[in-house]
């Protein structure tokens, strides 16, 4: 295993998921298996969670991970100098559905 990813559910009625990456192992790292981890597990969260909008809460100074879900279209909701934290938000649309679905030509199954 070189790494997880996870998302938690933080506010049911919204249907908001937090979601985080962590590639733990350092020679794993660069090689685009975190972006399509995300990847993934955002698809599964929308398809089978229901999930509506999606949070990324993230350490001020990893430039790479703020970069990734920058890309992926998550703008920044909040910042906070105290926890050194920044948290970047995307509200789930049918475009960015298919921009997301357009990265694998594979279908997620519940198992």
């Amino acid at each position: 295993m070189i790494g997880d990813t996870n998302i938690f559910i933080t506010n049911k009625d919204k249907m908001l998921g937090e979601i985080e990456i962590m590639i733990a192992e350092k020679t794993a790292r660069g090689k685009k298996r975190g972006w399509e981890a995300v990847i993934l597990m955002l698809l599964y969260g929308i398809h089978h969670i229901k999930i509506n909008i999606f949070e990324a809460k993230i350490y001020i100074g990893n430039t790479v991970s703020i970069s990734l879900f920058e890309k992926l279209g998550f703008e920044e909701k909040t910042r906070s100098e105290i926890f050194q934290e920044i948290t970047l938000e995307k509200i789930v649309d049918e475009k960015w559905i298919k921009s997301l679905e357009s990265n694998f030509l594979l279908e997620i199954q519940s198992y």
